[in-house]
């Protein structure tokens, strides 16, 4: 039997206080929250209001899609537990002497220094603005393809880190790490993210979504929504600094519980075999194999080998996990299938 934390004996996902309209997917009865809901949070004026949305309303993906585009900062779950961020705009576009990270230094990913960069989700479509080719191993040229970067991320929700071209005014500084000229971009095999994103796609053409995990610096993220709202009401920053919340019943369902593992792409200078950074909830072998692109174990650097999660770092739980991600990418499949018969 799997080794689990006990705080994995959980119920299904729900949102505190929500009333509302509820529909229950599949033979599992997964429930998906139709309408919207509102937190209130006391604050030294008043209340504060934070709306939360279900991604898997698709009537939903419009208005998550605006709030992001005008500049609202949010709490997505992401697979197994909550992120946050929003849109930082290209360094040409910024106003001057400005910082646009510092709300998410000091409202949401509260601590973190500035010398540690913010992951960047982004469709992989756009990632050839960003990365630099010629600084990837030879081996990894087929990659300057559109499709085959977006197939990098059809095993799971990961994190890659490929070189990112230098000296070029788009990136803000805090979206680069600072010691290799690299950047992680982050992007899921998700129907509901990805029909948002579509819509943002439209109409951002200056602007990249940074963030990562809803917690202080080195800190437990959020793996809940049933906890959010505690977390929430307990992080005065917080109240202050997000401004809507997006949950995912699906991926919250199958209780992958975990961050996403983080992989390093080879560069043009090395053995040519894809280094992991972080071990997470996607089992590396598994992407290794289905991709074709060898990884090991990074030799140095390494500061988080494993990311957090409510699951042991066992070879059975590792296991148990990363077919929980199979199993959602499946019933998200399901589910978009469905709802575009009943559109």
């Amino acid at each position: 039997m799997t080794e689990r934390n006990p705080d994995l004996e959980a119920a299904t996902p729900e949102i505190p206080g929500y009333r509302g309209r509820v529909y229950y997917f599949g033979e599992e009865k997964i429930p998906i929250h139709l309408d919207e809901h509102v937190w209130q949070f006391d604050t030294e004026d008043g209340k504060r209001e934070i709306p939360v949305l279900s991604i898997w309303n698709y009537k939903n993906h419009e208005k998550i899609a605006k709030a992001i585009i005008s500049g609202k900062r949010v709490a997505i779950y992401m697979w197994g537990t909550f992120g946050t961020g929003y849109l930082l705009n290209f360094e040409e576009w910024q106003e001057k002497d400005t910082d646009e990270a510092k709300g998410l230094r000091e409202k949401l990913k509260i601590g973190r220094p500035e010398d540690k960069s913010f992951p960047i989700l982004v469709h992989p479509d756009d990632e050839a603005i960003f990365w630099d080719f010629d600084q990837l191993h030879p081996s990894l040229q087929h990659l300057k393809n559109a499709e085959e970067r977006y197939k990098l991320y059809q095993s799971g929700p990961a994190h890659l880190i490929p070189p990112v071209k230098q000296n070029y005014p788009l990136l803000d500084d805090s979206l680069r790490w600072p010691y290799d000229n690299t950047a992680c971009f982050y992007y899921m095999p998700h129907p509901g993210w990805e029909r948002t994103i579509g819509i943002m796609r439209k109409e951002v053409k200056h602007a990249v979504f940074g963030g990562g995990s809803l917690n202080p610096h080195q800190k437990e993220p959020v793996f809940r929504a049933s906890d959010l709202y505690t977390r929430i009401n307990n992080t005065p920053q917080w109240i202050e600094g997000v401004d809507l919340v997006v949950i995912c019943e699906i991926s919250e369902h199958t209780q992958t519980f975990r961050q996403q593992t983080q992989i390093r792409l080879a560069q043009k200078s090395s053995d040519g075999v894809s280094e992991l950074i972080r071990r997470g909830s996607m089992s590396e072998k598994r992407w290794s194999i289905e991709q074709g692109i060898p990884v090991k174990a990074a030799e140095k650097g390494v500061e988080e080998p494993q990311a957090s999660s409510l699951w042991p770092y066992t070879e059975e739980a590792n296991s148990e996990v990363d077919l929980r991600v199979q199993r959602g990418i499946k019933l998200m499949k399901l589910y978009d299938r469905e709802a575009a018969k009943r559109a």
